[in-house]
């Protein structure tokens, strides 16, 4: 088990990194992504909900209601595959 001194460095790590995520993903859209798009993009990563949640700073509640949502939208063409 980590003492409680490193679970604030490894804590401060995982932080950063999620903040680096984010920043990624604005960088990679010509004018940004919209949230619901960082979330597909995660999502199709591989990234489980609750971590997309913790990257984003949103609840998981509003990640799995999104990704819901656009497997309706896909289902109903709305949305092209990229």
């Amino acid at each position: 088990a980590l003492m409680e001194k490193d679970q604030k460095k490894f804590d401060e790590i995982v932080k950063r990194l999620n903040n680096l995520i984010d920043v990624s993903l604005d960088a990679a859209g010509k004018n940004g992504l919209s949230m619901a798009d960082k979330i597909a993009k995660l999502n199709d990563l591989g990234v489980s909900p609750a971590d997309i949640a913790r990257i984003l700073g949103k609840p998981a509640n509003y990640i799995t209601a999104t990704l819901s949502q656009r497997k309706i939208w896909k289902k109903k063409g709305k949305i092209n595959n990229e």
